[in-house]
């Protein structure tokens, strides 16, 4: 038995990661058992992976939430780092996948609703997570019986970031944090995490409960990661024909390449998957932005969107030089009749006359462009 704090007397153990360790612990003060995450000693001697470590603690427990692992106690012991934990009595959401391949579409937006309810308890308080996978969910309970229905908590904040510009950020240059899987695609290439990566992560998670496999999938992380901003998500209808209009049209929102086109925040990615999952009408998920890059151009008639409008600024003709055919003929033609018909003629009306038509040819060659100058080029914001 190993006692650590003095305090937590380890039991057994729960799983084992690169990093850390978790088993379950007695709390010898509150005669209670807790889960235990131990950090390892060689990397608790690292001080940035450390800090990271005690930072999951610092920003957990000030997360009191029903849908998250509540945080309750921390420290270090020689050179390991702990944390003492919510023990939660059941599987991970992983485990359960691999158990029941694919999962009824409302059990499945029931468990994605309440990790979203969790995420929207982090964002008040400032901290984005990061990292959501079915690895850091946990269920209080497996299906079946006659009791609730099991609970979706969300846990281990230990890459979270905090929104409130307090720490520094633990990100190395050139570096995305979050699990390739289900890194939202602006993070993939090296934008900051935001409310709206928690969103996209949580709903490539419902994908793959309902799909029974992630929409992307390959052996190499970085090209993993990269199909997230590359590659167009896979139409989920098709392989679960099954599956309510509205609730694939709120993944496919939530889904979208630019965060700016998901859901707002969690609450209403929630209130959306269940109007969905319903069969209630779904409205769009945000009002157009009004910052948005397109919103500079001309609105009438409807501006289309960036790249249509880099294809109209390619497209758009440069204008040719006069033709050499007969209009241009007959215009030097009528441009001569002055000098041909005036000097025959002596008295003062003729000469007024001759005048008047050198007026009129004149100004019939307003239809030719006098400078012959192209079009000033248009802009087309970079996306």
């Amino acid at each position: 038995m190993s006692l650590i704090a003095d305090r937590y007397e380890l039991l057994d153990a729960l799983g084992h990661g690169g990093m850390a360790s978790v088993h379950v612990a007695r709390d010898r003060v509150l005669d209670r058992r807790v889960a235990m995450k131990l950090l390892r000693s060689d990397i608790g001697r690292d001080p940035v992976l450390r800090e990271r470590f005690l930072r999951e603690a610092r920003l957990s427990a000030g997360l009191a939430h029903s849908h998250i692992v509540r945080v309750y106690d921390a420290g270090v012991d020689g050179d390991t780092p702990w944390i003492a934990m919510e023990l939660v009595d059941g599987p991970s959401l992983r485990e359960e996948m691999s158990r029941l391949g694919t999962f009824p579409a409302d059990r499945a937006v029931a468990v994605i609703v309440e990790v979203l309810e969790g995420l929207a308890a982090a964002h008040r308080t400032g901290v984005i997570h990061r990292d959501v996978k079915p690895a850091n969910v946990l269920l209080t309970g497996t299906e079946g019986g006659d009791g609730p229905a099991p609970e979706a908590k969300l846990g281990d904040f230990g890459i979270a970031k905090s929104m409130q510009g307090g720490g520094a950020d633990l990100t190395q240059t050139n570096q995305f944090m979050g699990t390739p899987k289900y890194i939202a695609p602006e993070v993939a290439i090296g934008m900051p995490a935001s409310v709206r990566s928690d969103l996209y992560s949580a709903a490539v998670v419902l994908w793959e409960m309902l799909a029974g496999e992630p929409p992307f999938d390959h052996p190499n992380p970085l090209t993993l990661a990269m199909m997230h901003r590359t590659d167009p998500v896979p139409p989920l209808g098709e392989r679960r024909a099954d599956l309510p209009p509205g609730l694939v049209q709120v993944l496919e929102q939530a889904l979208a390449k630019e965060p700016e086109d998901r859901p707002a925040d969690a609450t209403t990615m929630a209130d959306l998957l269940r109007a969905g999952l319903a069969g209630d009408p779904v409205p769009a998920a945000t009002p157009p932005a009004a910052t948005a890059p397109t919103q500079a151009l001309p609105t009438a008639p409807p501006p289309p969107p960036v790249p249509v409008q880099r294809e109209q600024t390619v497209a758009m003709p440069r204008p040719a030089a006069p033709p050499a055919g007969p209009s241009r003929q007959a215009s030097a033609a009528t441009a001569s009749r002055p000098d041909r018909g005036g000097w025959g003629i002596a008295v003062v009306v003729a000469l007024l006359l001759g005048l008047a038509v050198v007026a009129f040819t004149l100004s019939g060659s307003d239809g030719v462009p006098s400078d012959g100058a192209s079009p000033s080029p248009t802009t087309t914001p970079t996306p």
